[in-house]
């Protein structure tokens, strides 16, 4: 049977979606990742890498030189790709100058988690054994 479109064939490709940064991202920075359990930087950082979603993760921290096996990049204009989403997990004050960073690195989705979130990721992620 003949296509309607005649010879050519058709594939198709989905288009991508304005919400789709959020639902859908490639690659996700974690700002303010960190190994302390527990916290928010933590409890994220590891969820995202426990829950494969098809993309890179990327910890981002200037205090550390990885995060749970992963190099840490000091800001995000040094990730090396492009990034679809920011998560950031930063004291409030700190927030402006990291969304003004994100803007310039071409970040196109943004999430703070806020002091909601920050208590409920605590909550789930109950304090291991000390560290020295």
């Amino acid at each position: 049977m003949a296509s309607p479109f005649g010879d050519a064939s058709f594939e198709f490709v989905r288009r991508r979606l304005p919400l789709d940064v959020f639902f859908r991202p490639h690659n996700v920075a974690v700002i303010g990742a960190s190994e302390d359990n527990p916290s928010v930087g933590y409890s994220i950082t590891a969820n995202l890498l426990a829950t494969p979603f098809g993309g890179k993760v990327f910890p981002v921290n200037p205090k550390r030189a990885s995060v749970l096996g992963m190099p840490c990049y000091s800001r995000v204009t040094e990730i090396p790709e492009p990034v679809d989403l920011a998560v950031i997990v930063t004291p409030a004050k700190t927030v402006p100058a990291i969304v003004s960073e994100c803007v310039a690195a071409g970040v196109e989705g943004l999430r703070d988690a806020g002091e909601r979130e920050r208590l409920l990721a605590v909550d789930r992620h109950p304090p291991g054994p000390a560290r020295r």
